[in-house]
């Protein structure tokens, strides 16, 4: 299994039963600056706390395992970003 199939097996509908909405899994892409990836996905919680929650989970842990067998960790991101606009607030 590849980290396209992960995702489409099991990382996809884990988040979207968890109230998570993709806004965009991508692999095509131009980086301006920076290195570029091999995917990029942006994933939509109605929720910033339960989305940390659920990033905790041993359900998703046992799913990231998995996923990191196929990622190159040290070279990629995984981040939360909580809504919200510095420059505004």
């Amino acid at each position: 299994m590849n980290l396209l199939k992960i995702s489409q097996k099991k990382i996809g509908p884990f988040l979207e039963m968890n109230d998570g909405k993709f806004l965009s899994r991508a692999t095509e892409t131009h980086a301006l600056e920076g290195r570029p990836h091999d995917i990029h996905v942006i994933v939509e919680f109605r929720d910033y706390h339960r989305a940390v929650e659920l990033m905790a989970s041993n359900e998703w842990n046992d799913i990231q395992e998995e996923r990191r067998r196929y990622s190159n960790v040290s070279e990629g991101t995984f981040v939360l970003i909580r809504e919200g606009d510095v420059l505004k607030d």
